[in-house]
């Protein structure tokens, strides 16, 4: 991952820093949309979501078992506490499963992707702001759709593509008339394949930003109609290419920018938000925080819209049918434990961790434990008492593999204990770990906790025990 990120940076992305917080503004409640005798229905699930600043642009799914309609519907004042639901417009009979797959907003013009499940004379649309039909364009839109800000002033337009396809076609915005097409448009294939979901630009330099099933692809922009070079951002292993509803959005934060997107490799329901909902910037995967709103449970299908003049975004929450409105901002909120040079410090007592969006540090150390695990957190910990230590992760959601090291550094680490299997997990077996190990007032330790195996990501407590008072 630090090679592509590396090369994504060369390329001319920036990057600010370890966390993005997403601050609540407001939510837009979308149940009534999914109510056939509402002018505002547009189907049984938003699906695509495109953002202003001011008003919405909520479009539609058909999630039931027979043919429905679906549309898009415009809500005014998202802001203001009394959202105005308009009257649902580009409605079409829409087969069951299918529906639009995207929405962009530029320049007065609203373009939206539909797939019907084969090519659709209303594939492609694009609309202006008040829902009057400008265009459209016969196609199978089931890849999403982008305002294509063009490069150096050249071959703007509104881009698509469509399955089994490498290359962005583009049409005129006004009239729709064909720039490019699916034999001579810009090339985005990758050896990751043709199932494309979503696609997004920097506004800045044309840059490209896709969802080809559940990876992340960036494409550096080197004129109108020409592609440079391609960054695997997140690289998902099988790559759920029949999985939809897996989106993105390039935000440009104060200079920075932050890539968003939903990680679904699957449909089920019962996905966390925190889970599914992830960020990339310059310098790698970003901590995403969301603040002042409780996300609920659902089957990690989201959309994204962002708002670079207000500095705002749009998350459409397709499975609770809600659209919820945030600010977004840069910062750091210290170490995150992910190295040994980022260590988070431990106190006496609990300390809650999760090794969810962290990596494997790289750090082995067979010399007390010959066991070695996958992806890591680090602590460090200074006692002010000596004695006799019991450090453990009794609890813990994953299967845990835990070693206590002493060093002033990082560089020159000795490890003192080590454990794989102690006590019991959530799950009730026997996988989390303990030790009880002397330490010294004032001297330095870390603590490295592990998971047992490629899938031991998750949440636990790292719990320090120190020796009665008195006794040394």
């Amino acid at each position: 991952m630090s090679f592509l990120l590396a090369a994504l940076c060369a390329a001319g992305a920036g990057g600010g820093g370890s966390d993005v917080t997403l601050s609540h503004l407001a939510t837009v409640d979308l149940d009534s949309t999914a109510d056939a005798a509402n002018p505002e229905y547009i189907g049984t699930n938003p699906s695509a979501v495109a953002w202003d600043g001011t008003d919405l642009y909520v479009a539609g799914f058909n999630n039931g078992g027979a043919a429905g309609d679906t549309g898009i519907v415009k809500i005014s004042d998202a802001l203001g506490g009394m959202p105005n639901y308009g009257t649902a417009f580009g409605v079409r009979t829409t087969n069951a499963l299918r529906g639009f797959s995207g929405l962009d907003l530029a320049g007065g013009t609203l373009a939206s992707a539909f797939d019907n499940g084969g090519s659709d004379p209303r594939g492609i649309e694009a609309y202006d702001t008040a829902g009057s039909l400008l265009w459209s364009k016969e196609g199978r839109g089931g890849s999403g759709v982008g305002i294509d800000p063009g490069f150096g002033g050249a071959d703007s337009g509104v881009a698509w593509t469509t399955f089994g396809s490498g290359r962005r076609a583009l049409q005129d915005s006004a009239t729709g008339a064909d720039i490019y097409t699916g034999a001579d448009g810009m090339v985005i294939f990758t050896s990751e394949g043709t199932f494309w979901r979503d696609m997004d630009f920097d506004d800045a330099t044309g840059d490209v930003y896709l969802r080809e099933g559940n990876n992340v692809i960036y494409w550096s922009r080197t004129g109108g109609n020409s592609t440079g070079s391609s960054v695997l951002l997140f690289d998902q292993d099988p790559d759920a290419d029949f999985v939809a509803g897996q989106n993105i959005a390039y935000c440009n934060v104060g200079g920075d920018f932050v890539v968003l997107y939903n990680d679904r490799s699957d449909t089920a329901g019962g996905q966390s938000a925190a889970g599914a909902l992830q960020a990339i910037g310059g310098s790698g995967p970003l901590n995403l925080i969301v603040d002042g709103v409780t996300l609920d449970d659902g089957n990690g299908f989201y959309d994204f819209a962002y708002d670079a003049g207000s500095g705002t975004l749009a998350l459409l929450d397709f499975a609770n049918r809600d659209a919820h409105l945030f600010s977004v901002s840069f910062g750091s909120s210290g170490p995150n434990g992910d190295t040994c040079a980022d260590a988070v410090a431990a106190v006496n007592g609990g300390n809650p961790f999760d090794t969810t969006g962290l990596t494997d540090s790289g750090f082995h150390d067979g010399s007390c434990l010959s066991r070695n695990g996958f992806t890591d957190i680090w602590f460090t910990y200074t006692p002010t008492a000596s004695g006799l230590y019991t450090v453990d992760t009794c609890g813990a959601d994953i299967d845990t593999v835990l070693r206590v090291l002493e060093g002033p550094d990082c560089s020159t680490l000795t490890c003192l204990a080590g454990n794989d299997d102690a006590c019991a997990t959530t799950a009730g077996n026997n996988f989390a770990s303990s030790v009880d190990v002397t330490l010294s007032a004032g001297s330095s330790y870390y603590i490295h906790i592990e998971g047992w195996g490629s899938s031991d990501i998750g949440a636990g407590t790292l719990t320090i025990t120190p020796p009665p008072t008195g006794d040394t």
